[in-house]
């Protein structure tokens, strides 16, 4: 991404012949001010671990190198996420929000950084700003809901869930933590969710396995 960043910023500067006599930041201070953290890549490969491991991308030619590849920096990122590192890395991100305030994606990966570190007051605030923010977006009300499932709020947690799935229908995380929510109180009605997504998905393991 940073390669990519350093073309396109020539071939801007170049096509519109901008006057840019500073040199581009180096990959270590462009980091920095978007404050991306060992969270943040933790998280990054967490989540292409779980899509390659979804159809089509796992009958890809060489499937198993990459995902042996993403675990072993997985685990190489996980070494490096200790609890010293708490206050330095949440330095980090007001640092870049002091200098961007109101950046939705540092803000986003600030949440998720609270999350991790097990302040979940915080990140249900950072989310609500978030919400507040957009609106229009599914995530926001699709990460409240969830923490506050997790939080054991499940009365809170369903209106946004409910109101992430009005947003966008077609995700099917939302579907199945809205289901989640009522496997303890109503089993039956949980049950009758998962089965309706499981016909919508009927090539995702993961679902027949919470059924």
């Amino acid at each position: 991404n940073y390669r990519v960043a350093l073309i396109l910023g020539e071939a801007l500067r170049e096509r519109f012949d901008l006057k840019v006599t500073y040199p581009w930041l180096d990959f270590d201070s462009a980091s920095k001010r978007l404050a991306l953290s060992s969270w943040d890549r933790r998280s990054a490969i967490e989540n292409m671990m779980k899509r390659l491991d979804q159809a089509p991308f796992d009958q890809r030619i060489g499937h198993l190198d990459s995902m042996v590849a993403l675990r072993n920096a997985y685990r190489r990122l996980d070494e490096l996420i200790h609890p010293r590192e708490y206050y330095p890395t949440q330095e980090l991100y007001l640092n870049a929000l002091s200098h961007r305030p109101g950046d939705i994606r540092v803000m986003e990966n600030y949440a998720g950084f609270l999350e991790a570190s097990g302040e979940l007051e915080e990140a249900l605030r950072m989310w609500k700003t978030l919400e507040a923010q957009l609106p229009w977006h599914f995530g926001p009300p699709y990460h409240l809901g969830r923490l506050m499932h997790r939080a054991g709020d499940l009365a809170g947690a369903r209106p946004y869930l409910e109101r992430s799935h009005g947003l966008r229908p077609e995700v099917t995380e939302t579907r199945l933590e809205l289901a989640a929510t009522y496997v303890d109180e109503d089993p039956g009605k949980a049950l009758s969710m998962y089965s309706e997504i499981a016909r919508d998905y009927p090539h995702r393991p993961d679902i027949h396995y919470r059924m």
